[in-house]
């Protein structure tokens, strides 16, 4: 999985108001169900994620620098894919 880019899946992150207070950095809305899935593809107790700074918004990745997960039934895992969760396309139940 080296060098594969994996978008985190149920992370919603949004740049704060205009108005919000300058201690504010960001309001990240987490889908419960969908990530809990993509957690559940890990067999690490720990997971790293990166938010990054996209052409029109927040996005949020794997962070794989210097470390490989294990996962579930590793013959079987998900490939790295670009989904709605992670790209902020589409609607969002979070209010994201």
């Amino acid at each position: 999985m080296a060098g594969e880019k994996e978008y985190a899946e149920g992370i919603w992150p949004k740049k704060p108001t205009p108005n919000a207070p300058d201690f504010i950095l960001m309001n990240i809305g987490l889908e419960r169900e969908e990530l809990i899935k993509w957690l559940q593809t890990f067999e690490d107790e720990y997971v790293d994620v990166t938010i990054f700074e996209g052409k029109t918004k927040p996005y949020v990745r794997l962070n794989t620098y210097n470390k490989e997960y294990k996962r579930v039934g590793a013959d079987s895992a998900p490939q790295a894919q670009e989904t709605k969760g992670s790209t902020g396309s589409g609607s969002s139940k979070a209010g994201f």
